[in-house]
């Protein structure tokens, strides 16, 4: 937020060829025409959050660009999303196999070195 333009960001989704992120662009643009002019940050999942890290970095001060290295993890095949959509809609247990709580140990681990870089 500090360091983003959001109409950079709004610029980026709405030129998209992803039909995701248009559509995200456009619940946006309603939700701002109907009174709801909320920060777009409000509005992102964790793919939105990979996509502007992997857009964005270069203009980001110097100490955050190694986040761009987990722009990945945050994409809809990514890990993060992967864990959060099991959380968020079992369907089945969440601890089925040794990759799942690979990925857990990877998502906290990760989330911890983020939280340093960002202090």
């Amino acid at each position: 937020r500090d360091h983003i333009d959001q109409k950079d960001i709004l610029e980026i989704f709405k030129n998209s060829t992803n039909k995701y992120y248009n559509k995200f662009f456009e619940d946006y643009v309603k939700a701002v025409n109907r009174g709801r002019d909320n920060s777009i940050f409000d509005y992102m999942y964790l793919p939105h959050i990979g996509k502007t890290l992997g857009k964005f970095y270069h203009i980001l001060p110097v100490k955050y660009h190694v986040l761009n290295d987990y722009s990945q993890n945050f994409a809809a095949d990514g890990t993060y999303n992967i864990l959060r959509n099991k959380i968020m809609h079992p369907v089945r247990p969440i601890l089925t196999d040794s990759d799942t709580i690979s990925n857990i140990d990877i998502l906290l681990t990760d989330f911890q070195k983020i939280k340093e870089i960002l202090r």
